[in-house]
């Protein structure tokens, strides 16, 4: 996927914050994750065909709730 033109783009892009640079260079990678069939270039993304669910619906779990599913032991 990286190649010295789009290493050198993003190089670029960084040093002078350039937005411009920063496109071409997303460009070329997107054009290769799909000419070269990597997982990446497989998908595509669809709008939400639903309304999305607003964060104060009674129905949401807590985040207290979610994060006791989380262990992190045997993270290193």
């Amino acid at each position: 996927m990286f190649n010295p033109e789009s290493v050198h783009k993003l190089q670029l892009a960084v040093r002078t914050n350039d937005y411009k640079v920063f496109k071409e260079y997303s460009q070329l990678i997107d054009n290769q994750t799909k000419r070269l069939c990597t997982i990446r270039g497989l998908f595509e993304l669809k709008p939400a065909e639903e309304t999305p669910i607003p964060p104060d619906d009674p129905n949401l779990e807590s985040v207290e709730a979610i994060m006791k599913r989380f262990k992190s032991g045997a993270m290193s």
